[in-house]
């Protein structure tokens, strides 16, 4: 086959949300894992770790489905286990993930941009493997995948049809991100992160299907409410019901009609899926399940700027801040963070031959930054921005720490949630969100201010040492 001939042209994703620390257990993971076997015998390459653990610099192969990479993870006990595998046609796809036949992942919670993404199960399957296992066989592994899902009562679930490019293997739904994703995509991502962290009762979307966990049917009048009018809506002519309604414990799972084809990309929409979308949209709309910014948290337009160094003045008090809470970082954050810096290193070594046991201080971070983006803007830089921002940030906001005596803070005001370095009492607080500063700055091109910004927290943090004296 020559290369570069082989086309994925829809995805079959289900994604289904977590609350963070109600996932799935070991048990529950390899029962989900082992499910995929229906799609056949496949090589998959892949890997599977406790939270913390090592993940192999080379992953492995393995079949899919196949529990002998698991079963010493569960040997352990009945602890969360994470990760997964993906196949694509080797050599012949146009891209190893647009064109992933299978895509397998359980990844805990992280931060992206506006707020904190949920823990979150996600699995892809080509058009070409969905259609030839058939569509009864795929949904009744579907509906026993929410079915063990169900156990953890996730907030939120959905199994959504779209285009290769729309959905990049449904890396689109998690907090994974390609720059080549269509925009509305990223606004759908940064919607829903926002009123996902905050709320918890918001849906993503609609989609061909949708589980609901108990708080978005607390919004939707009731379960039994919803269940007995969603049950009128999809009867046809004949009474016959023309969508699916899975009920389970704690949540129900919905469609927009029989078959997930009558929804598939690039043909007529189903006739009956066509009314009861607009049924649902009405319904979620009018509840506020749809999600969005709520409008009595929007705040100004210069509001933003304070996402980069603030001082509380002397003199002035708490309550003027009343907005802002502030805790201590989980494990999950201080892994990532030391992982972060690491592949800060690595940029330094990369972009200006920085000797690897160099010190990441802001100017040698300052001069990774500038490097990186002249390369960027030439289009030889291969790191994704926000990989930059992440790992450039973090980096710098550690110095701050190590040198000024700073330490690290999860920050939840009107503007979202944030990982920030702070130093003071509440009524004289000196705090700074380091991943905000650079992300600023990539959009505005600007290099060399890191050390600046350094020297300016450093001042602060100074003047209120003295005043202690």
């Amino acid at each position: 086959m020559p290369t570069g001939s082989y086309r994925v042209d829809y995805h079959l994703v289900q994604t289904i949300y977590f609350e963070p620390g109600q996932v799935p257990s070991g048990p529950e993971f390899a029962q989900l894992w082992s499910a995929t076997r229906i799609f056949g015998s496949h090589r998959v390459v892949g890997a599977f770790w406790h939270f913390g653990g090592e993940i192999p610099s080379e992953l492995p192969q393995f079949e899919i489905g196949s529990l002998g990479h698991v079963e010493p993870l569960l040997a352990k006990g009945a602890q969360p286990i994470y990760g997964g595998g993906t196949v694509a046609q080797k050599n012949v796809a146009r891209d190893s993930t647009i064109d992933s036949d299978f895509y397998f992942a359980f990844c805990d919670a992280s931060r992206w941009q506006v707020g904190e993404t949920m823990p979150s199960l996600l699995l892809s399957i080509s058009g070409q493997w969905f259609e030839k296992a058939g569509v009864e066989v795929v949904l009744k592994m579907l509906k026993e995948s929410f079915a063990v899902a169900d156990r953890r009562a996730p907030p939120y679930g959905l199994i959504d049809l779209a285009p290769s490019e729309d959905c990049f293997a449904g890396m689109a739904y998690v907090s994974t991100w390609m720059q080549r994703l269509p925009l509305h995509r990223w606004v759908e991502q940064g919607n829903w992160v926002y009123a996902a962290s905050r709320k918890g009762d918001r849906a993503r979307g609609i989609y061909w299907g949708n589980y609901f966990g108990p708080k978005i049917l607390t919004r939707l009048g009731g379960r039994e409410n919803f269940i007995r009018r969603y049950r009128e809506q999809t009867k046809s002519a004949d009474q016959a019901p023309n969508a699916h309604i899975w009920e389970f414990t704690n949540g129900v799972f919905v469609s927009l009609c029989l078959n997930p084809m009558g929804c598939k990309p690039g043909v007529p929409l189903d006739y009956s899926a066509m009314f009861n979308l607009q049924w649902l949209q009405r319904e979620l709309g009018a509840k506020g399940v749809l999600c969005g910014w709520d409008v009595d948290s929007a705040a100004g337009a210069d509001s933003e700027s304070s996402r980069e160094t603030v001082h509380v003045p002397i003199g002035q008090t708490q309550s003027n801040f009343v907005s802002q809470s502030f805790s201590n970082l989980n494990v999950a954050e201080m892994e990532w963070i030391r992982a972060c810096l690491n592949e800060a290193g690595e940029l330094a070594q990369k972009y200006f031959s920085m000797n690897k046991a160099g010190s990441l201080n802001p100017a040698a971070l300052d001069r990774a930054f500038g490097c990186w983006l002249s390369q960027w803007q030439s289009r030889t830089g291969a790191e994704d921005p926000n990989t930059i921002i992440n790992c450039i940030g973090l980096a710098f906001g550690q110095s701050l720490v190590d040198c000024l005596g700073m330490r690290w803070v999860v920050v939840t005001d009107s503007n979202g949630t944030d990982m920030g370095v702070c130093f003071g009492e509440p009524a004289n607080r000196v705090l700074v969100f380091p991943t905000h500063a650079v992300a600023k700055r990539l959009e505005t091109k600007e290099t060399d201010f890191l050390q600046k910004l350094f020297e300016a927290t450093r001042a602060q943090i100074n003047g209120l040492n003295q005043i202690k004296k």
